[in-house]
């Protein structure tokens, strides 16, 4: 955009550079979102509120206005570059606060599966066990309680914690695919018979002798 002239900038503004305040207020819109620079005339993301040093108003102008002010408002123009430059932390750190919340979140999806997958190794290898109580574990079962009994590295970062649990688990899956399939017998449960149910019996009295 092209240099405006002071009276341009005083008819946009409704009054001169040098009689407008910064006091701090300054928001992001949000992805997709904007407000019109009231210098500019276009759309914003970032949204700087000036106030008038006397009096009542407000208007809301863009980071790439600032230039425009340098020359007839140079205090205003630092304060506005001291706020975009505090605006620019605050979105960074959100921004980083919402990538760990992702990250942290697929790592515990991540973590669920694994322990899925793990129990349902866990079963197979069982299964194999009840259906060949003397026998040694297959090589390919063998790998599996192998990889089941791998310990998990000391991380500090959850993105290397996630890479290692998917890792595990395209390993364990890969795994199970070649496992023999055990098909197991349903149990048959025999009913109990049903104790005998007692019969009553009656008690008499001794006849007592007598004597003729």
């Amino acid at each position: 955009m092209t240099n405006l002239s002071r009276a341009e900038i005083i008819k946009r503004l409704g009054m001169a550079p040098d009689q407008w305040v910064f006091r701090g207020q300054c928001y992001d819109c949000g992805e997709g979102n904007h407000r019109v620079c009231a210098l500019t005339q276009k759309d914003s993301r970032f949204c700087f509120t000036l106030k008038p040093k006397v009096g009542k108003g407000k208007v809301t102008i863009g980071p790439a206005s600032f230039y425009l002010l340098k020359r007839y408002a140079p205090e205003l123009y630092l304060q506005l570059e001291r706020g975009r430059h505090w605006l620019q932390l605050m979105v960074e750190a959100e921004a980083s606060d919402m990538r760990k919340e992702s990250m942290r979140r697929t790592l515990h999806q991540t973590q669920k599966k694994l322990s899925t997958v793990r129990n349902t190794a866990r079963k197979q290898i069982a299964a194999w066990r009840a259906a060949n109580r003397r026998g040694e574990l297959p090589e390919i079962l063998a790998s599996l309680r192998l990889m089941m009994e791998r310990k998990k590295p000391e991380f500090h970062e959850e993105q290397t914690e996630t890479l290692w649990c998917e890792q595990s688990i395209l390993e364990l899956e890969q795994t199970l695919l070649q496992a023999p399939v055990v098909e197991t017998v349903p149990e048959v449960h025999v009913p109990r018979a049903a104790p005998p149910v007692p019969t009553a019996t009656r008690s008499f009295d001794p006849i007592p002798e007598i004597d003729f």
